[in-house]
């Protein structure tokens, strides 16, 4: 379930030029725990995406496309 949460987070945030906001059901594969790390995950990751520069082409590093849930 995390794999595909992260593939429709990049998805929807366009490769993380912006963030979403996960909203779920009760799930019990979606601890707060495990959504904080996929947070932190896809905020290490972005920064090194090309697609992820802002105006300037300064990558977006640290800020993770997944805004929160």
């Amino acid at each position: 379930m995390l794999p595909a949460l992260a593939e429709t987070v990049l998805f929807w945030s366009g490769g993380g030029k912006r963030q979403v906001l996960v909203t779920h059901d009760e799930q019990s594969a979606l601890t707060a725990g495990r959504l904080s790390r996929l947070q932190q995950v896809l905020a290490d990751g972005v920064g090194a995406s090309p697609d992820a520069a802002d105006e300037t082409g300064s990558p977006a590093a640290g800020i993770s496309p997944l805004a929160g849930w």
